[in-house]
C-alpha cells in the first residue's frame, strides 16, 4: 500500500530529472505539522514494533524529501530512516552549520522578517519551526539499496534549484541539460 506523500525512488530513476520533479510537484503532500508514527510507517503494524525497531529504516524507511511551502519546494533534505529525521527537526539546535538550520534562517528572514542572521536565537528558531509545521512534505524512499541517499539528495536538490530557487543554502548550479537527463544517469 502507497502512503500518502511518498514515491518510490523506482518510480522516478528513469525518469528524465525536469519529469520526475514535475512528478513530484503534483505528487500528494503530506501535512508536516500532523505527521503520525503511522504516516511513516512502511513496514508491518505500529502494534507489532518493538522499541528497537524504531531506530531501523527498515520500518520507517530511508531516501530524500522535499518540503513545500504553499505547493513550492523549499528544502530538499536527506533521512537515513525518516522517523529521527523528522524528529530531529522539531528540534532547536542554533549551530549555523546544520543543514535544517538553512531553512530556519530563511523563513526568519523571508516570512518573519527578521533580517539581522546574527540576531537568530533559539527563540527566533522556534518562530520559524512553528512555521515550518504548516509545510508540506514528499518523501523519495530508497526501495534499492545499491543507491547512496546522498546522491538522491544531491540530484533532487540542483534539479529543483534550477527550477524554484531552494532555501537550503549554498547549491551548486547546473547547466541546463542536467535537466534532461534520467536520475539514474545523475547518481
Amino acid at each position: 500500500m502507497k502512503k500518502k506523500g511518498t514515491i518510490l525512488y523506482s518510480e522516478i530513476c528513469n525518469e528524465q530529472l525536469q519529469d520526475a520533479i514535475s512528478y513530484i510537484m503534483q505528487a500528494e503532500k503530506l501535512p508536516y505539522g500532523n505527521i503520525t508514527l503511522d504516516d511513516l510507517l512502511i513496514k508491518a503494524q505500529l502494534s507489532d514494533l518493538k522499541i528497537k525497531d524504531y531506530y531501523s529504516a527498515e520500518y520507517f524507511g530511508a531516501g530524500a524529501y522535499i518540503f513545500f511551502d504553499k505547493g513550492t519546494p523549499v528544502y530538499v533534505g536527506k533521512a537515513k530512516n525518516f522517523l529521527h529525521r523528522f524528529t530531529s527537526h522539531r528540534s532547536i539546535d542554533v549551530r549555523g552549520h546544520w543543514g535544517w538550520n538553512a531553512l530556519l534562517q530563511k523563513i526568519c528572514i523571508n516570512r518573519l522578517g527578521y533580517v539581522n542572521k546574527t540576531a537568530h536565537t533559539r527563540d527566533y528558531y522556534a518562530e520559524a519551526l512553528q512555521e515550518a509545521e504548516q509545510y508540506e512534505i514528499v518523501r523519495i524512499l530508497r526501495d534499492d539499496d545499491s543507491v547512496d541517499i546522498s546522491m538522491i539528495e544531491k540530484v533532487l536538490m540542483r534539479g529543483i534549484n534550477h527550477i524554484h530557487p531552494l532555501w537550503n543554502g549554498r547549491v551548486k548550479r547546473v547547466k541546463h541539460d542536467y535537466l534532461q537527463k534520467t536520475i539514474a544517469e545523475l547518481i
